[in-house]
């Protein structure tokens, strides 16, 4: 086992036999001596990023900071809940998820931090004061009419090029549309495991990309499959080494943002018309819902992880009185996502990356930009010296 970007190959080469095998067991154990060893390397494992804030950049260290043989009961803990989650009820749910919220903060006191969201937050370059930002100004938004979002939805996914069969076809067409140059990408959608939707893996950036899809009709499957393939159009475009000569670590916020605006872009008035004849779309209207449900989750970690509750359910509501929307709409909720269980604060890039997405929308569209000229010349090519922050602010002030 190597030094340097060895680590991050080897994580990648057992994640990805995960995705394609499904054999958790495997990954963990391969994972478990792959962590060991970086940790014992230092600085060197996974291209030794440097301390402190860099926003949307991953800080590899952070990932062996704290107690790993800790690190590792924690995955083995989350499998048990993931194994039975849904057959739960309320009670028994708020019982694992209380234990599991106990053992991770324990971990992030371990690797010095208070808890365990602020851990992740800095693992993944998310800077608390841009959350409260964008979150301020999302607060403001329109709210969505989600019944007419749904019958939409029922309208346009009738259309047989959405079927299962016939998303090869439709991404085929939309690849030449769109001028992605999708070909270096390689995709896997036959017998793979049934327990989750989609996945990408960048096994070598930018020439060794894989996106893993178990494919489902309708507009909202090809919308995931169109997710992960922005995954892949983000890994594959980015062109310019980082400080340390690599294009590693890449920037977790700007990739995401990249696969919302893939995944969104299904909703627009464009592609309806091009690719399903339908007479509109809904684009801002999805975006918008998915964005309140996002700062939902969002809201609700940061309640749980930062002080300990007794109530999920009273702190559900409170989080969905915080976005603005109704309690009553709340329910029971907090049980049904599975990041609360498999990757807790993750709601909060994808919130911040979904807003980044629809600004970064609305400003090609008032500069006559492009949209995909726009994300792989100014978004994917500078790979990790893009700082989402900096876009950010050039996108809300045009």
């Amino acid at each position: 086992m190597g030094c340097g970007n060895d680590y991050l190959r080897e994580e990648r080469e057992a994640e990805l036999q995960y995705w394609l095998t499904g054999d958790y067991d495997s990954f963990c154990d391969q994972k478990r001596e792959i962590y060991l060893a970086a940790a014992k390397a230092g600085d060197c494992a996974f291209g030794g990023s440097a301390p402190g804030h860099r926003p949307g950049r991953y800080r590899n260290e952070l990932k062996y900071a704290g107690d790993l043989e800790l690190a590792f009961l924690i995955e083995k803990e989350e499998k048990k809940f993931r194994s039975v989650r849904k057959q739960l009820p309320a009670p028994e749910y708020a019982k694992w998820l209380h234990e599991l919220i106990r053992l991770r903060n324990g971990y992030a006191r371990t690797a010095g931090f208070e808890n365990y969201l602020d851990y992740r937050y800095a693992l993944w370059g998310i800077g608390a004061d841009v959350l409260a930002k964008v979150a301020s100004r999302q607060r403001k938004a329109e709210k969505t009419d989600g019944c007419e979002l749904k019958r939409w939805l029922g309208e346009v996914s009738a259309d047989h090029r959405l079927a299962v069969e016939n998303q090869r076809i439709l991404l085929r067409e939309v690849d030449e549309c769109w001028n992605l140059n999708l070909s270096g990408i390689q995709i896997h959608d036959e017998n793979l495991p049934a327990f989750y939707i989609g996945a990408c893996v960048p096994m070598h950036i930018p020439d060794d990309v894989h996106v893993l899809i178990n494919k489902r009709p309708g507009l909202s499957g090809f919308s995931v499959f169109l997710h992960e393939i922005g995954h892949g159009f983000y890994y594959s475009n980015i062109a310019v080494p980082g400080s340390n000569g690599r294009r590693e670590p890449f920037n977790l916020i700007m990739e995401e943002t990249v696969a919302l605006l893939f995944e969104n872009q299904v909703f627009t008035d464009g592609f309806s018309t091009e690719f399903l004849h339908a007479g509109r779309g809904m684009w801002l209207p999805k975006a918008e819902f998915q964005l309140n449900y996002l700062l939902c989750c969002a809201e609700f970690e940061e309640r749980i992880y930062g002080r300990p509750t007794t109530d999920f359910g009273e702190e559900w509501k409170a989080a969905w009185a915080f976005a603005g929307e109704t309690e009553e709409a709340a329910g029971d909720g907090w049980t049904k996502p599975h990041f609360f269980v498999s990757n807790p604060g993750y709601f909060a890039a994808y919130f911040i990356a979904g807003f980044l997405a629809k600004e970064i929308y609305r400003y090609a569209d008032r500069e006559g930009r492009d949209l995909f000229d726009f994300i792989r010349n100014e978004i994917c090519s500078p790979g990790t010296e893009l700082e989402y922050e900096v876009l950010l602010e050039k996108v809300l002030k045009s």
